[in-house]
């Protein structure tokens, strides 16, 4: 069986993620936050409006992870700022 992070971008990911949380779908908004961590720095260079839409938990679980893949700590630490604005 494939799993979730081998069947969507990470492009898709962030779309079902918001809609995850929508509907209260945790095992399926855990996965998702997993493979935008993973590809964090390609997201972050395209639209990543969709944070803003995020719950707090998703949002601390996401950049929390120990998948995050980022240039530097600056990245998440600017992102976290924008956040909470």
């Amino acid at each position: 069986a494939m799993t979730a992070s081998e069947c969507l971008t990470a492009a898709e990911a962030t779309m079902f993620l918001v809609e995850c949380e929508k509907y209260d779908l945790k095992e399926q908004a855990t996965g998702c936050a997993k493979i935008i961590a993973s590809n964090f720095h390609s997201v972050m260079e395209g639209d990543n409006g969709f944070i803003y839409k995020l719950k707090p938990h998703s949002f601390t679980q996401m950049i929390d992870s120990d998948e995050l893949f980022v240039k530097t700590e600056d990245q998440v630490f600017a992102l976290a700022l924008e956040y909470v604005k």
